[in-house]
């Protein structure tokens, strides 16, 4: 059974690396301190996880952020200029081994399990799956679609 490597998903607009602060690591989730936003996402399996910033529509990511910091496998950092209501997903990279119980794909934008609020609809598409639907080798595939525009 071959694998397509995983490749991430081509990234819009880079971050200058002074724009992240460190930030904390809990709570989880977006938390706005009156200042700025700070991100925090869980992920014991993770190698680096992405900040994405979307438009107000929530259709055109603006920025991706690696966020810098990773403590007891919380992955977090702070945007100063970020405010509630700030759009927002993560894409999360590791390892691709299925058989292993590890899916990592950064062309699938997540949700914050932590989300206070959607915006949009979850709209159908096979690229939302992590593999590739009637690929030979099945839900061991790896799927490299960007499901960003699918997801709320």
């Amino acid at each position: 059974m071959s694998q397509p490597k995983p490749t991430a998903t081509p990234e819009p607009a880079s971050v200058e690396p002074s724009r992240i602060r460190e930030g904390l690591p809990f709570p989880l989730g977006a938390t706005w301190d009156g200042l700025g936003v700070n991100f925090a996402l869980f992920s014991a399996n993770a190698t680096k996880v992405e900040l994405c910033l979307f438009d107000a529509s929530g259709e055109h990511e603006l920025e991706r952020i690696e966020l810098p910091e990773y403590t007891d496998e919380i992955f977090h950092g702070y945007l100063p200029d970020a405010h509630p209501g700030q759009i927002y997903g993560y894409r999360v990279h590791g390892p691709y081994e299925p058989q292993n119980g590890h899916r990592f794909n950064p062309n699938k934008l997540l949700i914050d399990p932590y989300a206070k609020q959607l915006v949009g609809e979850l709209r159908w598409s096979e690229a939302l799956f992590g593999y590739t639907i009637g690929h030979p080798d099945g839900d061991l595939s790896f799927d490299e679609r960007d499901s960003a525009p699918f997801v709320p």
